[in-house]
């Protein structure tokens, strides 16, 4: 159960290029531009902003990922790759349950992380531009209160904006 939805229009083509781009200066660069939110999520969750460093050196330099008791923090990584090539969607209400929407559609992302089954923080759901109006289809049938207007309209904002802008579309559910 969802309390929260954040909806993103992003480029899947960047994110995409961050796995295996094998760029030091990426990490770097990106550890500077997320340093506050990093460390605030650090301080939340009891790890260090070195976690997220070298997590995110996995993810840019292909490296195996093994075991990891904190997966979170690739899905936090995931969500502020799409702050940086993305646009969050305003709007009024959306969906308190996604996983009426989506129902038992895994987690996807536009390059590879892993996915805890059992992670009770974020769900994320990835929708390429071309697959746009399929998922708007289901978003806009499949929940019990499709029906309302309100729901309707947010949904259909949403998923407007990104074909408007020709953008990929990423949803957080917390």
């Amino acid at each position: 159960m969802s309390s929260e939805v954040i909806a993103y229009a992003v480029d899947r083509k960047k994110i995409k290029e961050i796995y295996a781009c094998k760029n030091k200066d990426f990490i770097s660069d990106f550890m500077s531009e997320f340093c506050d939110e990093i460390e605030e999520l650090a301080e939340d969750f009891d790890v260090k902003p070195s976690d997220f460093e070298s997590r995110l050196d996995l993810i840019v330099n292909a490296k195996p990922y093994g075991e990891d008791d904190n997966v979170w923090i690739y899905n936090s990584l995931y969500e502020m790759f799409c702050q940086k090539y993305g646009e969050l969607i305003e709007h009024e209400e959306f969906m308190c349950y996604l996983e009426d929407a989506i129902d038992d559609t895994p987690r996807t992302a536009f390059l590879q992380i892993p996915a805890d089954k059992d992670f009770e923080g974020a769900d994320y759901y990835s929708i390429a531009y071309e697959d746009l109006e399929k998922l708007r289809e289901i978003f806009l049938t499949k929940p019990s209160y499709a029906n309302e207007d309100y729901y309707m309209d947010e949904v259909n904002n949403i998923f407007d904006f990104a074909k408007e802008n020709k953008k990929d579309l990423v949803f957080f559910a917390y």
